[in-house]
Parts: C-alpha cells; structure tokens; sequence
C-alpha cells in the first residue's frame, strides 16, 4: 500500500467546509477523499498526498475556514497506520471488473489496446471481425494468462 499522510479539517457547515477544501487542493497535490456530517452541522473533510502537500493544505484550507468563522479544528497525520486507514471505509477501494472498464471504451480503443497485448490470440483479417464483446473477453483471457 503507498503511505499516504492524511488531512482532515473539521468546520460548523458545509458554507465553510467547500471553500477550504477547494483552497486545500489549490494550494497543494492532495486529493480530497471524502466528508462526514457529524451531528450540530459538524463536518469533517479528508485528503490525501504526500506529508508536505497535505499539511500545506491543511494550512490554506483551515486559513479560510477561520476567515468563514467556521472552523473548529484540523489535523495531519503524516503516517497512518494500517488499521488506521482500515477503519476509514473509504479508504477501501472495491476492485473494479476489466469489463467495465473495457464496456466503457470504444471498439477502435479496444483494437489499439489489444494490438499492444503479447500473445493476443486472434490475428490478421480475423481480428477486425471480432464484435466488441468477443474482443473484451479475448482480451480478458489474455489479461487473465499474464497475471497467473
């Protein structure tokens, strides 16, 4: 798993909370991961990057949350644990399925991609035959054999 640090800034609102987190990204490489709504309009917002680039968001984002009047507090954590990002649920990213990416593209991208695939198993004429959904399995097969 690559270490990610992670920033959290906690308003009163979402009035508070956007511009922080957009000040935040602006100001550094993180990558806003989710918000929480807590209860008397606390809400809580999540990025995460490198150690540097998330406390120099953290910093922008939680300067415009006081100028707002909104902020009640922010945090960096510069090496979570495992289990720390384990108890975050949306730190667990579901494995999304090649077909569905593969369903996503065009047959002409899926042609240009499978050209590029070592031991693809249809050539020639035969190739430009293939209907889209022969091509993404073809191309499963192959994905499937490679990572044995």
């Amino acid at each position: 798993m690559k270490t990610y640090a992670l920033g959290m800034i906690e308003t009163i609102g979402l009035t508070s909370l956007i511009p922080a987190l957009d000040e935040a990204v602006k100001a550094a490489d993180v990558k806003v991961v989710k918000y929480e709504k807590a209860d008397a309009g606390i809400v809580t917002g999540y990025m995460i990057g490198d150690v540097a680039s998330v406390q120099a968001a953290v910093d922008s984002g939680g300067k415009i949350a006081k100028q707002l009047g909104g902020f009640r507090s922010s945090k960096v954590i510069a090496k979570p644990a495992e289990s720390v990002f384990n108890l975050l649920e949306f730190f667990r990213v579901p494995k999304q399925d090649k077909r569905d990416i593969f369903q996503k593209m065009t047959v002409a991208e899926l042609q240009k991609m499978a050209r590029g695939m070592k031991d693809f198993p249809v050539k020639g004429r035969e190739f430009y035959k293939l209907k889209k959904a022969e091509l993404i399995e073809a191309m499963i097969k192959v994905d499937r054999q490679l990572n044995k």
